[in-house]
């Protein structure tokens, strides 16, 4: 596939953090699991890391806590940059979580009670907090976006658009929200075997073109071309690299788990 020089990831941060409002750690309120159990994960844990997330049933092995707490708080996983601070065993020292509710739960409300249990077994207390980080922006190239027709607005009562296969190196959108197109494109450029790059090395990426509406999109990846260029040539958009505020979830304090 394609390389980029610049280093990109998907970052859809309203949506990663909408999980977080109303508070960030437990409360007398806050849903709970009526039983956990969260043990150091031994080495059959590694070679088989099952998990299961069902409507009574928690139960994923060999994860760091890091990890732990970014499904808690609604995070994707490729976005490990979205939570930081806290002691460097957080993301060496692996965990068995295995839970179940009292009553069926959704998957969101399972997140919440590992919250609860976070907070209870591991004393997990985080905060919310926006600095300016570096991030790969999407902006209009020069000349405005390159609309027609594979790319366009879809507007109410226009017939439906049937989307191609998709494929490593072909993406059809058939009438979807800007920044969906904007996710898929940075959670792609993460998949590139050329490039190979690691979570924790890999920047946002931030819609800034004020496209509003719904869009049939139809974006074809070129081996040899870069995908800032591809971009710009096809959708005349393109990547500028600069400083965005980023909401982060920050560790405030955390301490190695209870015993059950």
């Amino acid at each position: 596939m394609m390389s980029i020089h610049c280093h990109a990831v998907v970052a859809p941060l309203a949506v990663a953090f909408a999980a977080l409002a109303g508070g960030q750690t437990a409360t007398d309120t806050a849903p709970s699991f009526q039983v956990a159990s969260v043990k150091p994960s031994p080495p059959a844990s590694r070679e088989h890391p099952d998990s299961a997330i069902d409507p009574a049933l928690f139960s994923i092995k060999y994860t760091s806590l890091r990890r732990f707490i970014m499904m808690a708080y609604g995070i994707s996983g490729y976005q490990p940059y979205l939570v930081t601070g806290g002691p460097a065993w957080v993301d060496t020292d692996p965990y068995d979580i295995y839970a179940h509710s009292e009553k069926p739960a959704s998957r969101q409300e399972m997140y919440l009670m590992l919250r609860s249990l976070l907070a209870d077994r591991f004393q997990l207390k985080v905060h919310r907090e926006t600095r300016p980080l570096p991030a790969n922006v999407v902006v209009a190239a020069k000349g405005g976006p390159k609309f027609g027709p594979e790319f366009y607005e879809l507007k109410e009562g226009d017939p439906p658009v049937n989307p191609a296969t998709q494929t490593m190196s072909h993406m059809t959108f058939p009438g979807v929200p800007f920044q969906q197109f904007v996710d898929r494109l940075g959670l792609w450029m993460t998949r590139d075997p050329v490039t190979h790059m690691a979570a924790e090395d890999v920047l946002p990426v931030i819609d800034q073109t004020g496209l509003a509406g719904r869009y049939v999109i139809v974006f074809n990846a070129d081996p040899q071309e870069e995908w800032s260029a591809a971009l710009e040539h096809q959708l005349g958009l393109k990547l500028e690299q600069r400083k965005a505020p980023t909401e982060l979830l920050v560790i405030d304090s955390v301490a190695k788990p209870s015993a059950n």
